[in-house]
């Protein structure tokens, strides 16, 4: 059966227990790399859900989960509000898509 996990400090993840996600607590850049690292490798992970903060800390280990995984590596916003990274990667996201950027102001 396919998972879904949110990763990152106990308290950014666990409101996605409600929606059915396992939760991974990992803190620091190394827990974080570490825990991409072994997700990355098992196949039955459809999902991974990463606050914009975390990301930010393991940018590297993010491109690796990527490019060796074939789950979906989903940044959302966390618990304190967007940072900007999340609304900028679904902007790539759509380009890359559809070839139009739907989401600029203007």
């Amino acid at each position: 059966m396919a998972r879904l996990v949110a990763l990152g400090p106990a308290e950014e993840v666990v409101p996605y227990l409600a929606m059915g996600a396992e939760v991974l607590e990992a803190r620091g850049a190394a827990e974080l790399a570490k825990a991409l690292g072994e997700l990355a490798r098992d196949r039955s992970v459809a999902a991974v859900f990463l606050p914009e903060s975390q990301a930010e800390l393991v940018a590297s280990a993010v491109a690796d989960f990527r490019a060796r995984s074939g789950a979906a590596l989903v940044v959302l916003p966390g618990s304190t509000g967007s940072q900007g990274l999340a609304l900028a990667e679904m902007k790539s996201f759509l380009e890359r898509a559809i070839g139009v950027d739907l989401i600029s102001k203007g």
